[in-house]
């Protein structure tokens, strides 16, 4: 896997559709951050995003994250 900052629509695309075992269709960028960059796409009717980023434990403080979801702070589910 190339490092994040440089994964693009198409290195996205690419992974999704191995990982996923299906064509996921179009995936466009929808941000980036300090340490991770995020592409829209869509499967099976839902909207969904990827991050791409170089420390695991990041995404990990996002899946317990989940626990803490308010109407305020609403955080998106991980699904993996």
């Amino acid at each position: 896997m190339p490092d994040p900052a440089d994964v693009n629509a198409d290195d996205a695309r690419a992974f999704l559709t191995t990982h996923l075992d299906q064509d996921v269709g179009p995936v466009s960028l929808v941000g980036e951050g300090l340490w991770s960059r995020s592409f829209g796409f869509g499967m099976d009717g839902l909207d969904l995003v990827i991050r791409f980023g170089p420390d695991r434990d990041d995404f990990e403080k996002d899946r317990r994250a989940t626990s803490f979801n308010l109407r305020e702070v609403p955080v998106p589910h991980v699904f993996a």
